[in-house]
């Protein structure tokens, strides 16, 4: 059974072996817990040499490969700060005013992470961070699902078994800056705005604000994680 946030928590997991292509084989479904903020599941694991996400959206997964993509954090010392903390960010779906296709998903934007002088770094990188995922309508879903998963070096975070950190998940949409920084006035929009859009039923218009909205807005949240050691 799929998980609310509310109700549990990602435990600890030690999982070996994980191929990194988004498919999400590795992951039993129970292992997942679900944000509300953000309409995401998410589960996270680790072995020796890696820390491992992974993401399922399936309501709004536009917000992250038609816009700002997924901003992942990691604060070493168990605090909700993202300030000075390793961050990993893909997709970047937009470069400035342009589009970028599917098949140019090449690049992690990167931060704060020691011994990595570049910004951005090819998926297939020399650190040794890998990211996979996939994108596709399910059966009788009105929406396409989006799937998700980051693979990072123990090493390059510093971190070892049994310690304790939180992460951070962020979705920007299309705004580069906070909601706080840039301010809020004029940004969101109702059902009786689009109302009278021709050919279109209410839960389609209701859909469509609801997708407006959110992709205006930052939406993130916080958890934590107790790395696995290896079972006897």
């Amino acid at each position: 059974m799929l998980l609310n946030k509310s109700e549990a928590q990602i435990s600890s997991c030690w999982k070996e072996s994980v191929v990194i292509d988004g498919e999400l084989a590795e992951w039993k479904g129970e292992e997942f817990v679900y944000d509300e903020s953000t309409w995401l599941w998410y589960t996270m694991a680790n072995d020796e040499n890696f820390l491992y996400l992974a993401v399922r959206k399936n309501k709004h997964a536009g917000k992250i490969f038609n816009w700002g993509g997924l901003m992942f954090t990691v604060n070493r010392k168990g605090k909700k700060n993202r300030a000075n903390e390793p961050w990993i960010t893909f997709p970047r779906a937009v470069d400035g005013s342009r589009k970028v296709p599917e098949k140019e998903w090449t690049v992690l934007e990167i931060d704060n992470f020691e011994g990595i002088k570049e910004s951005k770094l090819n998926i297939y990188n020399e650190y040794g961070i890998q990211v996979g995922w996939t994108k596709f309508k399910a059966e009788d879903e009105k929406e396409d699902t989006y799937c998700y998963e980051l693979a990072i070096p123990l090493s390059l975070l510093k971190l070892k078994a049994k310690e304790m950190i939180s992460f951070n998940i962020l979705l920007r949409g299309f705004r580069e800056d906070s909601p706080a920084k840039r301010g809020r006035a004029g940004m969101y929009f109702t059902f009786e705005q689009f109302k009278d859009v021709p050919n279109t039923s209410r839960e389609e218009i209701e859909m469509m604000v609801r997708d407006i909205n959110d992709s205006n807005d930052w939406t993130d949240f916080w958890d934590t994680y107790r790395l696995a050691t290896k079972p006897d």
